[in-house]
């Protein structure tokens, strides 16, 4: 009787201690699946802040091409008045 028990509780304990591992493993995938899916989302924040910011940069260049095209529908007009002092 005692020899069935020494196995059976050798048994139950060999599957608890799996049983035990299996959730250490499964934790494990927890935790890294949460350090990934938070570090994705520090990407998408970052992502998400540098856009207010190139927006800001394309505005200012759209405004400097505004000012250049500004300058150079100007320039016709000029040299029609430079051409225009000549004496024939």
């Amino acid at each position: 009787m005692f020899s069935q028990w020494s196995v059976r509780s050798t048994i139950q304990i060999s599957m608890i201690g799996t049983s035990m591992q299996d959730i250490v493993h499964k934790t494990h995938e927890i935790r890294d699946s949460a350090r990934e899916q938070s570090r994705a989302t520090e990407e998408m924040a970052k992502a998400a802040g540098r856009r207010p910011a190139q927006a800001q940069a394309d505005d200012a260049e759209i405004e400097r091409a505004r000012q250049l095209v500004a300058q150079l529908e100007q320039l016709p007009q000029a040299l029609r008045q430079v051409v225009g002092s000549f004496e024939l």
